[in-house]
């Protein structure tokens, strides 16, 4: 009964200090906290994420890091979930190199391995002051640790990388989504973000490949940047780069001049150009001249009279 009682204490306090973190007042959290110490109820690994939480909630990066080697938690064994908390008031705070400190040094000292949510939150740190190659290097990581990146950490690498102008690099990180997060919208706005970023050819080239990758789920999407640069350089390098498939450029061209972003000159040159190989084709074949014996296509009008 007595082992009970003291659980139950232990769930109280934190639950109420849980729940002063959630509503954001950080400071009564802690407060509830120190009252359960001096009531002589002993703190649980719940009683030391509710803290880590408390202080994350309230910018404290470095007590929450000292939290980690504080006496009153020497007796208790810090978690992911305390670690995860930790590296994101430390990247919240922009400070980097104590997240990534937690990454690749707290974690494996404490015999445990990171997670999908340890490397997001590293990259994002880095992404924020725009160290692009830390944020392809993690990615990197990541996946030697048999960990497949997901659409968070991916985005959060091109935008450092986007930042920078490496957009070969962006594109290239986009290119190596697959699985479930293929045609997830986030990529798709990735590919945006990316046109939007870089001028002329290159932003065409983007929106080929984002059109040519996700189909024509991606064609309502396309024109939310066709304003930004000069319609016949970024349209014609966006055609080039769906040049494989004739049905989707074709309904491209009638998708943008339908709404008004193509002019009906513009339309037809277009649509003479992406006809000029099958025209050159149906010339080519043999046709029946006079004779009973013609084969192929007649072209003009029949034989006979109506």
């Amino acid at each position: 009964a007595g082992h009970w009682s003291l659980q139950c204490d232990t769930i109280t306090f934190n639950s109420l200090a849980s729940a002063c973190t959630r509503a954001d007042e950080w400071p009564l959290a802690l407060h509830v906290l120190q009252g359960a110490r001096r009531l002589s109820v002993e703190p649980s690994i719940v009683s030391l994420n509710v803290a880590v939480a408390a202080l994350a909630r309230g910018a404290c990066w470095q007590s929450a890091l000292g939290m980690l080697d504080s006496p009153g938690c020497a007796d208790l064994r810090p978690d992911l979930f305390t670690f995860n908390t930790v590296a994101r008031a430390c990247e919240q705070a922009s400070e980097w190199e104590w997240t990534l400190h937690v990454l690749a040094s707290l974690i494996p000292r404490h015999g445990l391995l990171p997670d999908i949510v340890a490397f997001n939150t590293a990259i994002s740190a880095c992404a924020l002051v725009r160290h692009w190659r830390h944020t392809v290097a993690l990615l990197d990581a990541a996946r030697s640790s048999n960990i497949q990146p997901d659409i968070l950490g991916i985005n959060a690498a091109v935008t450092a990388c986007t930042g920078e102008r490496r957009w070969a690099v962006a594109l290239s990180l986009l290119g190596d989504v697959g699985g479930q997060w293929r045609n997830s919208p986030d990529v798709a706005i990735a590919f945006l973000a990316i046109a939007r970023a870089c001028g002329g050819s290159m932003r065409g080239n983007v929106l080929g490949r984002l059109l040519l990758g996700r189909g024509r789920v991606a064609l309502s999407d396309a024109l939310l940047v066709w304003d930004l640069a000069p319609r016949p350089a970024v349209v014609g390098a966006a055609l080039r780069g769906i040049q494989d498939d004739d049905g989707l450029a074709i309904e491209l061209v009638g998708l943008l001049s339908q709404y008004g972003s193509l002019t009906a000159r513009e339309t037809a040159a277009f649509h003479r150009r992406l006809l000029a190989p099958m025209s050159r084709a149906l010339l080519g074949l043999p046709h029946g001249g006079g004779g009973s014996g013609g084969s192929g296509v007649v072209v003009g009008g029949g034989s006979g009279g109506d």
